[in-house]
């Protein structure tokens, strides 16, 4: 019940939801960066980060009712072929015995977010994504 509340609210600090090749801009947390703050290590990058302009990705809330795993990539169909593009990936994973199923976050690439299609585990399992109720969207800065 905690990880669900915590998720629900954008809180990414479960084992290995804070993934080193991505950004406090990217998880929602811009909120938690001073840029304004004296000296610390990575502030210059931080700085160039939030000047750089829009992101190319950001986490997400998801719900299936499958058992989705850790690292699956998340797939969008592409129209008129039988190829697919990839979106994302599952950061987190937790099963709930309640009502079956599984919820977590995962990392989206921006441009699929703005088309509304429905995204697709790589076993084409149906997947809702949904902003965090805490989450700091990055695309409100432009």
């Amino acid at each position: 019940k905690v990880d669900k509340w915590r998720m629900e609210h954008g809180l990414p600090i479960g084992l290995g939801e804070l993934p080193g090749e991505n950004n406090p801009f990217e998880l929602g947390l811009s909120d938690l960066v001073s840029l304004d703050k004296g000296c610390y290590l990575g502030q210059e990058m931080l700085a160039r980060l939030a000047r750089s302009g829009p992101l190319k990705k950001q986490l997400r809330l998801w719900e299936s009712d499958n058992n989705i795993l850790v690292g699956q990539r998340l797939i969008k169909p592409l129209q008129n072929r039988g190829d697919k593009k990839i979106i994302g990936k599952i950061i987190s994973s937790f099963h709930d015995e309640e009502i079956g199923g599984s919820y977590g976050f995962a990392i989206v690439r921006i441009a699929s977010l703005l088309t509304k299609e429905i995204c697709l585990a790589e076993d084409s399992s149906k997947l809702v994504i949904k902003v965090p109720l805490g989450f700091v969207d990055s695309l409100d800065r432009n």
